[in-house]
């Protein structure tokens, strides 16, 4: 199991290819989160969700099967659901754990599970190898598990949807939710239709597309920054991925708004005062400069869900946070608990209610992401992490025989997963490199500039490496 182990854990989550999630790997599986919820989190209820892959339905059904066979009472929701719906079912259910089975963005044909403990924090890995994630994975390869039990648990079935957004309105202090801008909404055969299409439905000056969930996801991959925008008649076009937790905002000539932009417009309506908020290393520094400007204080974290809530969790005062993929996370306070958490009802109303009250705001950060350019981030796969971290180190050296700084650490000195090169003087460049976690040998690369001709060359001196054969 050492072998595909390699496969299916990573740094947040886990993941790969249906195929690769057998029966038995599931069994092995669903018994080595058992063992650890009781043993290390003394649980003794689960909440199971899926989104709308194919491959969820077998995977859900079998888990569910065990947890009870074991004891555990199942919270289940056996239609397709978003991750942020499901993080908000563990928010009612702080004592209990859970598992998302998602492979959010990536292709039909891939799967994976996202899990969180009591108060749903998430349960993942670290880089020293002694995670959460790390033990479930050990207890994977040991093929460890725990009895049957000999009182089997309780299947509990709940609808917390009306909840979920009566919640995200509460929280933004909403007094209508009727909105006359034109927007198109493109749920890309993803979950998040499920919750959000009721109270969206309700504006008439909005059309869909894409919003029945479908596993095979006939439009392409549930990524939206894979798809092909050719026009569209609305002022805005808003995209979601396969489990709703990644917003991608098109505006009408076919640029895309960076979520560092569609951030610092909406955050006064996530918060009234002002305090520490979090970007990702690909944020615009000219985003962070007006932040900091403008009475924040800017923190740049790792990317990566599990790493980003940590941080928020170990830290309540920061407001929130924004990873440029198009993630978005809050600390909420909610019976007397803050949870670090992903709630897309709440992002998508402040969006368009801060739209209805100041699209001059939205106009002027537009503009203020026109005064660079970005290469947007392309990926390169490998044939092993070696090859990988060879190559990720030979552009890293030749930037810095340019001239450029280097971080990449956080300000405790411990690893920011990505590495920032900059160049301050003018033309200004800055290029983030990183290995990522969730699929397998793959490297991420971004390159921002003042100056579109620098960033073009930058990436063209980036692509000449990769394409040189390992000596």
């Amino acid at each position: 199991m050492s072998s595909i182990s390699n496969d299916i854990f990573h740094l947040s989550d886990i993941r790969a290819d249906s195929s690769f999630f057998t029966n038995d790997v599931i069994d092995k599986l669903t018994q080595a989160e058992a063992l650890f919820f009781k043993e290390n989190l003394s649980v003794k209820t689960v909440i199971l969700a899926r989104d709308a892959r194919l491959s969820g339905n077998r995977i859900l059904e079998r888990k569910c099967q065990i947890f009870l066979s074991l004891g555990f009472d199942v919270i289940l929701f056996q239609n397709p659901i978003s991750t942020p719906f499901f993080y908000f079912a563990s928010m009612q259910n702080p004592n209990a754990a859970g598992i998302m089975i998602s492979a959010s963005h990536n292709p039909k044909n891939h799967n994976g599970e996202k899990l969180v403990g009591p108060n749903c924090i998430p349960i993942a890995g670290n880089y020293e190898k002694t995670g959460e994630l790390d033990i479930i994975r050990k207890y994977f390869e040991n093929d460890q598990k725990l009895e049957i039990s000999r009182t089997k648990g309780s299947l509990l079935i709940e609808d917390y949807k009306k909840a979920y957004l009566d919640f995200a309105i509460n929280y933004l202090n909403l007094q209508d939710t009727s909105f006359s801008t034109n927007i198109l909404f493109d749920f890309l055969s993803g979950s998040s239709s499920v919750e959000l299409l009721d109270i969206l439905s309700r504006n008439k000056s909005f059309s869909f597309k894409n919003f029945i969930p479908n596993g095979e996801f006939p439009q392409g991959d549930p990524n939206p920054i894979k798809q092909t925008i050719k026009e569209f008649d609305s002022d805005y076009l808003i995209m979601f991925d396969g489990d709703g937790d990644r917003m991608d905002v098109i505006n009408k000539d076919l640029k895309e708004i960076p979520p560092s932009a569609i951030f610092a417009f909406i955050l006064p309506v996530l918060s009234k005062g002002k305090g520490i908020v979090c970007l990702d290393p690909k944020a615009s520094p000219v985003i962070i400069n007006y932040l900091n400007e403008n009475g924040y204080t800017t923190m740049i974290v790792p990317n990566g869900h599990s790493q980003i809530k940590k941080i928020l969790s170990k830290n309540k005062s920061i407001i929130a946070a924004v990873e440029e993929s198009g993630h978005y996370y809050l600390n909420i306070k909610y019976n007397d608990f803050v949870y670090s958490i992903e709630n897309m009802a709440i992002i998508l109303l402040a969006f368009l209610s801060s739209l209805e009250k100041d699209k001059k705001s939205l106009e002027y950060f537009i503009k203020l992401t026109s005064s660079y350019y970005r290469e947007r981030e392309w990926t390169k796969k490998f044939d092993s992490a070696l090859e990988r971290s060879n190559k990720l180190k030979q552009i890293e050296a030749l930037l810095l025989t340019k001239g450029y700084n280097k971080t990449d650490t956080l300000l405790d000195g411990s690893p920011l997963g990505s590495v920032i090169l900059k160049k301050d003087e003018k033309p200004w460049v800055q290029v983030t490199l990183r290995a990522s976690e969730t699929e397998l040998y793959l490297a991420r690369f971004e390159v921002l500039s003042e100056l579109k001709d620098e960033a073009e060359k930058i990436k063209v001196i980036i692509e000449d490496v990769l394409s040189r054969q390992m000596s």
